[in-house]
């Protein structure tokens, strides 16, 4: 009975030795499992992490190259712009030459037209002289001709008054002005005043236009060029 009895509690002893040992297999393969859980759980949170800096990384990315390529159209626009207003002060100086090349020939003109005129009035002044000189010496030779005895008698009283002042009076030398003299001197003037009324014209035009100038957008620019121009010409 004994025998019996120590035989049945090996046995119990051995179930419940096998039933702890399955007992503990199982909370192993438990905490494996969990294990193996949490480092999954790790390795998805990874993932997520270097998917959310790719497409960070790729969001900056395309933000710098959207700067990049907003500042290099800024850059081209401003460039066009540059080259725009060079090509426009390039074309307001040639312009602003032009006219000025324009105004000079027009003065040229001008003042060959006048020349013309005056060499023309030379002409028909000397050919008024001929005239006349030649008129005079046809009266000259009728007069010698119809004289009488009273006018050579008045004629040698005043040579003797001439002679008598003559020994009288020191020599002074008197320049008489002749006609011609006087005509030129009077053309002469009459040139200087047209030149002296064109240049005031000219300054007043200027005036006018630098009032103008005044009164519009970007005056010292262009009173700068005008000033220029000017002393170019």
């Amino acid at each position: 009975m004994m025998m019996m009895k120590a035989m049945k509690k090996k046995k119990k002893k051995k179930k419940e030795m096998v039933i702890m040992k399955k007992k503990k297999k199982k909370k192993k393969k438990k905490m494996m499992m969990m294990e193996m859980k949490k480092a999954m759980k790790k390795k998805k949170a990874m993932m997520t992490k270097e998917k959310t800096i790719k497409k960070k990384k790729k969001k900056k990315e395309k933000m710098m190259i959207m700067k990049n390529k907003k500042i290099m159209m800024k850059a081209m626009k401003k460039k066009k712009k540059k080259e725009k207003m060079k090509i426009t002060k390039k074309k307001k100086n040639t312009m602003m030459m032009m006219k000025a090349m324009k105004k000079k020939k027009e003065k040229e003109k001008m003042m060959m037209k006048k020349v013309k005129k005056e060499e023309k009035k030379k002409k028909k002044q000397k050919k008024k002289k001929k005239k006349k000189t030649m008129k005079k010496k046809k009266t000259t030779t009728t007069m010698s001709v119809t004289m009488t005895a009273t006018m050579m008698k008045k004629e040698k009283k005043k040579k003797k008054k001439k002679k008598k002042k003559k020994k009288t009076t020191t020599t002074t030398t008197t320049t008489t002005m002749t006609a011609t003299m006087m005509k030129r001197e009077k053309m002469k003037m009459m040139v200087m005043k047209t030149t002296m009324t064109s240049k005031k014209r000219e300054m007043q035009k200027w005036k006018a236009i630098d009032k103008e100038r005044k009164r519009g957008k970007g005056r010292t620019k262009r009173r700068s060029e005008q000033m220029r121009n000017r002393q170019r010409w």
